[in-house]
């Protein structure tokens, strides 16, 4: 949010208030692989009194998610203790599974 809010400045030689600035939002585009990762680009043009357009202004915002999933089952949770002979409790325990949370990715 902190990065689509940025807003670049112009300045005219003629016109002392540029401030007409007209921003073009670019949607999300998702990396091959990754889809919490990748760009957005954002563009802005402004014209004078007299109608001139600036260049092109472009911003890329890239999104990176950089940081590893984390168990949140806590270590040794799922160590059981079980009779050789009960086959039921043996299955209970390989039944067992961990649960591991991320940052970006909410599955």
């Amino acid at each position: 949010a902190a990065a689509q809010a940025l807003f670049p400045a112009a300045a005219d030689l003629c016109d002392a208030d540029v401030s007409n600035i007209e921003k073009v939002s670019g949607q999300f585009t998702a990396s091959e692989g990754c889809s919490n990762a990748g760009t957005y680009t954002n563009t802005w043009t402004v014209k004078d009194d007299c109608g001139n357009t600036s260049d092109t202004f472009t911003q890329v915002i890239t999104i990176e998610d950089t940081a590893a999933p984390v168990w949140s089952t806590q270590a040794g949770a799922l160590n059981q203790t079980v009779e050789c002979s009960n086959a039921e409790a043996l299955a209970a325990a390989q039944a067992l599974f961990p649960a591991a949370a991320d940052l970006c990715d909410a599955d």
